[in-house]
């Protein structure tokens, strides 16, 4: 049984603040929206002698919106063409171990096939 300073449970979240931003071309101009991002965490040492982290990113479906102005010939002129595009950003999961995963050295290595010890082989 793991000891009690090994057995943990944590909680935890994530929040990305969203972005506006504009890009001014010549003949263009680009204009973008993302949203906030949530996700959050439970991460254990309770599994055994490894930590164990499930995360979820995106909780809330992440949206972005983009609308691209052309003009005609550059921004001074007219308007040519209207652009729009909204995207959602899927949910996803991912699953982390880390620590020792290294196999543990058994008696069974040290000893002959008749049964007797190695005296040679030592811990």
């Amino acid at each position: 049984m793991p000891s009690s300073a090994t057995t943990f449970l944590q909680l935890g979240r994530d929040l990305a603040d969203g972005q506006r931003g504009c890009v001014y071309r010549v003949r263009e101009v680009d204009r973008l929206r993302i949203e906030d991002n949530f996700g959050g965490f439970i991460e254990t040492g309770a599994l055994g002698r490894f930590k164990t982290r499930l995360a979820v990113r995106n909780a809330v479906t992440q949206r972005s919106f983009r609308e691209r102005q052309f003009f005609q010939p550059g921004r001074s002129g007219v308007l040519g063409q209207t652009e729009e595009r909204q995207q959602r950003s899927p949910l996803f999961m991912t699953l982390a171990m880390s620590g020792s995963f290294q196999r543990r050295a058994s008696t069974s290595q040290y000893a002959r096939h008749d049964g007797t010890r190695n005296p040679t082989c030592t811990r």
